[in-house]
């Protein structure tokens, strides 16, 4: 792992995150294009755009089985 001179900032973590950003405008642009394409069903249309709402919405609508998550933020509360 390569490091900036006199940064702590890990190159490889800007190149994953370039890398991401450009997958992120890259598949947007193609849910735009395909909901405005009338070839594309109406149920595929409905499908990307619930998918892409769940992957961007701040609400957890399918909640975890356990509660580890949950006890890491409560736990040291009680230490």
């Amino acid at each position: 792992m390569e490091t900036k001179t006199g940064d702590s900032v890990d190159i490889s973590m800007w190149n994953r995150l370039k890398t991401w950003a450009r997958r992120m405008k890259r598949d947007t642009l193609a849910l735009y294009l395909a909901r405005r394409d009338p070839r594309v069903p109406l149920h595929a249309k409905a499908m990307a755009m619930v998918t892409a709402a769940y992957a961007l919405s701040p609400i957890d609508l399918i909640p975890d089985l356990s509660l580890s998550s949950e006890l890491k933020l409560i736990l040291p509360l009680f230490m």
